[in-house]
């Protein structure tokens, strides 16, 4: 167990990751008196179960209802995941967050071949799965599957990897590495890629999120650094990549785990809009508190001029326009809700 310099965590934050890291070791300062409260939501606004938190001055009967959602998702997706399997559909499941006693609420599919949408569609309407489609900037093929109208774990199927309409990477060739486990969960480096641009690009970095990368790193033989970045700057996600990259490479270094090489900041730093998200997460003020909250001027405004281009490069002008679309549908998310 390694004990952090002064604080690198507010005493909210410490407290989650000393339950979540058993490399982390806050020393006296996770023993702090905190309000339940507090705990209680910082740990569910960064994704983890109020289970954690038994035999502890926290404990809450509420633990209850974050383990029934778990063993629900749970669940659901292993009833979906046989059911695409024996159908012999491919796919991926994404953005499954690894980490102890996380609460996720729905299961999100990759399904790059639309006429395998089209198969996956009529396995999910076979089963009982009531089907939705959605709007604004909506890929036409994007379907959400629930059992009820208030069904609490829907499946989603992303006909591409994007967020809402933002590519972020070839959905082909994530499908192309996946494994053969019944959960198709994407390889190490596309697992820790597509949770670190859906965070940036939804303007909010859980330490569930960063976790994740800790665990993908850890379960790698030979973590492939060189196609991380290479994709990242094929797509314009290199400012994405920096800012999580970093903010993981300082949890790292709290545990005295292997950093993030050098080499690898270094090259996600290239460029005029990489420098500067690099510049902006490199001057947060400390001590850390989890959720992180990106700024709109950098995720949506000064990453669409970078971005979007990119994506034409790769993918051509009608997906690159609707790519730069849903950057400021995002924008004025945030400003019809008063939180610019």
């Amino acid at each position: 167990m390694s004990t952090s310099p002064d604080p690198q965590y507010t005493p909210a934050t410490r407290v989650i990751v000393d339950l979540v890291d058993p490399a982390y070791d806050g020393g006296d300062r996770t023993k702090e008196e905190l309000d339940v409260e507090v705990v209680h939501q910082a740990l569910q606004s960064n994704k983890f179960s109020r289970e954690l938190l038994d035999n502890t001055p926290y404990e809450t009967d509420a633990a209850l209802d974050d383990r029934a959602r778990r063993r629900t998702r749970q669940k659901r997706m292993e009833e979906v995941t046989s059911a695409l399997n024996n159908s012999a559909i491919q796919y991926a499941s994404i953005k499954n967050l690894r980490g102890p006693k996380v609460v996720m609420s729905d299961i999100d599919l990759l399904i790059p071949n639309a006429s395998s949408v089209g198969q996956a569609v009529l396995t999910l309407a076979e089963a009982d799965f009531d089907l939705y489609q959605f709007r604004l900037l909506a890929h036409p093929l994007k379907v959400m599957a629930k059992q009820s109208p208030s069904d609490s774990c829907p499946v989603d199927i992303y006909p591409d990897a994007i967020w809402m309409r933002k590519v972020v990477c070839d959905a082909d060739i994530v499908i192309e590495r996946a494994n053969d486990s019944q959960l198709r969960m994407p390889a190490l480096e596309d697992d820790l890629f597509l949770v670190a641009t859906h965070s940036y690009s939804h303007l909010n970095i859980r330490f569930a999120d960063i976790y994740h990368g800790v665990k993908c790193i850890a379960s790698a033989t030979e973590f492939d650094w060189e196609y991380l970045v290479e994709v990242a700057h094929q797509y314009g996600c290199a400012d994405a990549m920096s800012v999580y990259l970093r903010l993981l490479d300082k949890h790292l270094m709290v545990t005295e785990r292997n950093r993030i090489p050098e080499w690898v900041l270094d090259s996600l730093s290239n460029g005029v809009v990489p420098r500067l998200a690099s510049r902006w997460v490199t001057d947060i003020d400390y001590p850390l508190e989890y959720p992180i909250e990106v700024p709109v001027w950098l995720a949506n405004i000064v990453s669409s001029i970078y971005h979007s281009p990119r994506v034409a490069r790769q993918e051509g002008l009608y997906k690159s326009y609707k790519d730069f679309q849903s950057h400021y549908l995002s924008l004025s998310s945030k400003l019809l809700l008063g939180e610019t």
